[in-house]
């Protein structure tokens, strides 16, 4: 499945869980609102394609590329040069991915644990936004027909 498609079951996905929630469990998603959402719209879409990291020429690689290089930049002109070598450490890390053996494409980023994980990351930011990060990449699992643990 190309991108868009992952973005769009994705919405699917997640549209039908917060109404099974809303309606039926009354668990989690009762208490965020509209604008939660758009405030997050573009972490909750990366959430969608971040398994896909690991594929070559993919979309969350050039955006998450081109963010660490934007950082870069920024941080060059700020002369943080500590957080330069780390951005550019983790751009290293993403282009090298493929050729680490498991960690191909549908490797170890297409499993429970490694959207786990990430999820936890962005615990940082928010912890309801981690749990729809959660969600969001298991719907790419979903609709690649790619779930393992690990």
């Amino acid at each position: 499945m190309n991108y868009k498609g992952h973005i769009l079951f994705g919405t699917f996905f997640l549209v039908v869980l917060i109404a099974l929630d809303k309606y039926y469990f009354h668990f989690f998603f009762n208490s965020i609102n509209l604008k939660f959402f758009l405030i997050f719209l573009p972490l909750i879409i990366f959430s969608f394609l971040l398994p896909d990291i690991d594929h070559r020429i993919s979309m969350p690689r050039l955006i998450v590329t081109i963010g660490l290089i934007l950082m870069s930049l920024y941080y060059a002109l700020q002369h943080s040069y500590t957080l330069i070598i780390i951005l550019l450490v983790i751009l290293l890390i993403i282009w090298v991915i493929p050729f680490i053996p498991g960690w191909g494409h549908r490797g170890h980023t297409h499993s429970i644990i490694f959207i786990a994980l990430i999820s936890l990351l962005v615990c940082l930011i928010n912890w309801k936004i981690a749990m729809i990060f959660f969600f969001g990449g298991l719907s790419h699992l979903i609709a690649d027909g790619c779930i393992k643990l690990w």
